[in-house]
């Protein structure tokens, strides 16, 4: 039995509870789905949630993990700033074009505020992950077989629940449980 948690946010409760216990007996789970949950936990609390994860699920079943990817956001911002095209995810859609005084102001550096700065019903991001950082977090708490993958692409067909909405912002992680 696959495990899906979108926005813990709204599954939960609160971001607070996702990172307690989870009330499924060990090597239950035959995988788990999260999509644009952990970069709205501490990393540490992030770790506490992949070992988490990791006791939950039945060895050789996958994880798929879907976060905002801190490379895409800074890979291009470095474009902009060497003066050579780039393309913010969102671009000028972010918040800060639509405040008082504000409105039709966009740069690149508000795409980068937008992101490592969002504030979602009070729960905001608290980590932005790259696959780097994200590998290292999987690989401690005992998961094998890291791999960045893209949009609906992956080993168990079963987790390929991914929002197309979000693909332009998205890192893709599938890791398996030894």
């Amino acid at each position: 039995m696959p495990i899906s948690l979108k926005r813990p946010l709204r599954s939960y409760g609160k971001v607070q509870r996702a990172t307690r216990p989870l009330p499924i007996p060990a090597k239950y789970a035959g995988g788990i789905f999260t999509e644009h949950c952990l970069e709205h936990i501490e990393i540490q609390d992030g770790l506490r949630v992949l070992r988490e994860f990791f006791r939950v699920m039945r060895p050789g079943a996958y994880i798929r993990i879907i976060v905002p990817d801190a490379e895409i956001y800074l890979t291009e911002y470095a474009k902009h700033a060497r003066g050579e095209p780039s393309k913010m995810p969102y671009g000028p859609d972010t918040p800060y074009v639509r405040l008082p005084g504000l409105e039709g102001t966009y740069t690149p550096a508000m795409s980068v505020n937008r992101i490592f700065l969002h504030n979602y019903e009070n729960q905001g991001h608290r980590f932005i992950y790259d696959f780097e950082t994200m590998a290292k977090l999987l690989e401690r708490a005992g998961f094998m077989y890291v791999r960045k993958l893209s949009f609906a692409v992956g080993s168990d067909p079963k987790l390929l629940l991914d929002t197309p909405s979000r693909e332009v912002e998205s890192l893709y992680v599938e890791a398996r449980a030894s």
